[in-house]
């Protein structure tokens, strides 16, 4: 059986570390996959830490109290046939090789932006540069002077229940042409 390593999970965008606030396995005991190994508290949240593999609890190389980073080692399983020297060995290397992520790893991604338009606050991506800009609302996919909407009709779902919402409704041809007038103002605000 392969050496397992519990590491301090990542529950929300936000989150950078967490506090083991204890324990709910001891060395030694058996583990199944789902079983919370400890209780795990960030500045949002507090929960239990699910184990995604059987074995036995081998280490428990985080202490009640630390406060460590998202990625940090926090456990070990295994099963009860794996030497301890190996159990060891992976640990130090994973120790030895572990890289804290950092706030800016995080922030890789776009972050939306916010402009008023029409007296109502809208958030947006600014993904790329250059090239023609495209709006995405609602159904609605704007692109230079071509718009497309999306209709669907509702279907019936397995059971008899239906899955229609109010976005799959028929929109009239009166209903339609404002919307792609808002459309294109919300368009030219944004990028004009």
């Amino acid at each position: 059986m392969p050496i397992h390593m519990i590491t301090m999970p990542k529950w929300g965008l936000s989150m950078e570390q967490g506090q083991v606030n204890g324990w709910l396995k001891a060395i030694g005991d058996k583990v199944v996959k789902g079983d919370e190994i400890l209780d795990v508290e960030t500045n949002k949240i507090s929960s239990g830490v699910e184990c995604a593999f059987e074995g036995i609890l081998r280490r428990r190389i985080a202490q009640e109290g630390d406060t460590l980073p998202i990625g940090a080692l926090l456990a070990v399983v295994a099963d009860a046939e794996t030497p301890d020297a190996q159990i060891d060995a992976e640990v130090e290397a994973f120790q030895r090789d572990f890289v804290p992520a950092t706030s800016a790893d995080g922030d890789s991604g776009p972050q939306p932006e916010k402009a008023q338009i029409g007296g109502r606050t809208v958030r947006y991506l600014k993904l790329g540069e250059g090239g023609t800009p495209a709006l995405l609302i609602h159904g609605f996919w704007r692109r230079s002077e071509q718009l497309v909407v999306q209709s669907r009709r509702p279907r019936r779902a397995s059971g008899g229940v239906g899955a229609g919402s109010a976005g799959s409704r028929r929109i009239r041809q009166g209903a339609r042409d404002r919307q792609c007038r808002r459309v294109r103002g919300q368009r030219d605000r944004l990028h004009g």
